[in-house]
């Protein structure tokens, strides 16, 4: 038998399946009747010869706003670091494979192929045409994609929301030892896409090969606060192995008054965006899971994903399809809220849908935790109103850790105009 309920109600839509089959679809629009606000629900399937029993990731229930779409924007493909004289590089399968695994078995709704170097090579028409041939509006998107950058001022993903196929870059100037392309050094490619409102460039693993000092905002609105490599949220070794620091990771770059959101990836050598599996990568130094980039966006389009990843209307998460809302005065997170009375109230909403029971959730108010919310269940809802006056940049993001270990991290929210009305 199949049912499907909004959490916390025992009445829904529930099917007997009387005969064996693979897929079933189940139509019942009832479940969205008299819902002014966004709720959940969860497919339980129970086999009754066998005594088995699955429930489904939490599915949100809207009739208007935002829709919620998970990706993974930095897959990596057998192009990885390619060797053009011995045509091998250090990650699998060919970029269109890397798409179809992201949409047919991670279930994913975006992904971007993102080689290091790709688009200095020959190798650079067969990424973009596999990212051209397998988007399909509302169904899954593809971005053209290639990271750069130098491992002093930083790695980037460079992804580009165009349907053109975008150029490569010309090798014109190497190091002067070694095989660096000196072309891909990060401010290099700050200045290249300068101006360009169709190219983002995301950093990545921003704890080590990376000097925030080097930020381009218009060009840098997200940055990825976790992958394989670990959390790169804070300073520290929580979820950090390596050992090895050069910056305070997000905490440092907002420290610094950079207005930029978080997303996760993958960054995985197994040529399988978004499979999620811990210790499961050809480096085995590489011991945590893949992680996947939440979107809030108003439909599945290279446009809207792109349009939501520059408003920072987005979140990352350790691979598990944790649903995270926040709010400021009617504003979604990401946003830069006009607050010129520093004597007003701020109250936070925060509402969380879990992948299991929840652990905690934190508010962080200029990278101090300031609230930690009770949890006892795989959904929670509350709001935080700060009792302090507002100053000019304030800002505030949520931590979410549920009881197996599994976290998300909402963008922050700023205010801004403060004292000036």
């Amino acid at each position: 038998a199949l049912s499907i309920a909004p959490d916390g109600e025992d009445k829904g839509r529930s099917v007997d399946i009387g005969r064996s089959t693979d897929s079933l679809e189940l139509d019942a629009p009832e479940l969205l009747a008299g819902r002014a606000e966004a709720e959940v629900a969860r497919i339980v399937v129970h086999d009754g010869q066998r005594e088995l029993a699955g429930r489904s990731n939490p599915s949100l229930l809207r009739s208007d706003g935002y829709l919620l779409f998970w990706g993974d924007l930095h897959g990596q493909s057998q192009y990885h670091n390619w060797n053009p004289q011995e045509q091998v590089g250090i990650s699998c399968n060919t970029p269109e494979a890397c798409h179809r695994y992201a949409r047919d078995i991670a279930g994913l709704d975006f992904c971007a192929v993102t080689d290091t170097a790709s688009i200095t090579q020959d190798i650079w028409a067969d990424s973009i045409d596999a990212a051209q041939r397998c988007n399909e509006p509302g169904r899954f998107v593809t971005f053209q994609g290639s990271e750069v950058g130098d491992d002093t001022n930083g790695h980037r993903n460079a992804l580009f929301c165009g349907d053109e196929s975008e150029p490569r870059v010309e090798i014109t100037e190497y190091a002067a030892t070694g095989n660096t392309v000196l072309d891909l050094q990060t401010p290099r490619m700050q200045k290249r896409y300068a101006g360009r409102d169709d190219v983002i460039l995301v950093p990545h693993h921003t704890k080590m090969w990376a000097d925030w000092a080097c930020h381009a905002p218009a060009l840098e609105p997200v940055q990825e606060i976790y992958s394989i490599w670990g959390s790169c949220e804070k300073a520290g070794t929580d979820q950090w192995e390596i050992l090895r620091e050069m910056t305070g990771g997000a905490q440092e770059a907002w420290a610094r008054g950079y207005r930029i959101g978080v997303i996760a990836g993958s960054d995985t050598h197994t040529g399988m965006p978004g499979r999620s599996l811990a210790e499961s990568d050809r480096d085995d130094f590489m011991i945590y899971k893949a992680g996947y980039a939440a979107v809030w966006a108003e439909q599945l389009t290279r446009q809207s994903i792109f349009d939501a990843l520059k408003a920072r209307r987005c979140y990352g998460t350790t691979g598990e399809r944790i649903i995270l809302e926040t709010m400021l005065d009617g504003r979604p997170m990401g946003s830069e809220v006009p607050w010129s009375d520093p004597q007003r109230a701020r109250s936070y909403q925060v509402r969380v849908w879990g992948t299991d029971v929840l652990d905690s959730i934190t508010v962080v108010k200029n990278n101090i935790d300031v609230y930690v919310a009770d949890a006892t269940s795989d959904h929670a809802a509350f709001e935080w109103s700060d009792p302090e006056p507002a100053k000019d940049g304030d800002y505030c993001y949520v931590r979410v850790i549920q009881r197996d270990g599994n976290r998300a991290w909402s963008s922050p929210t700023w205010v801004w105009g403060v004292g000036s009305g």
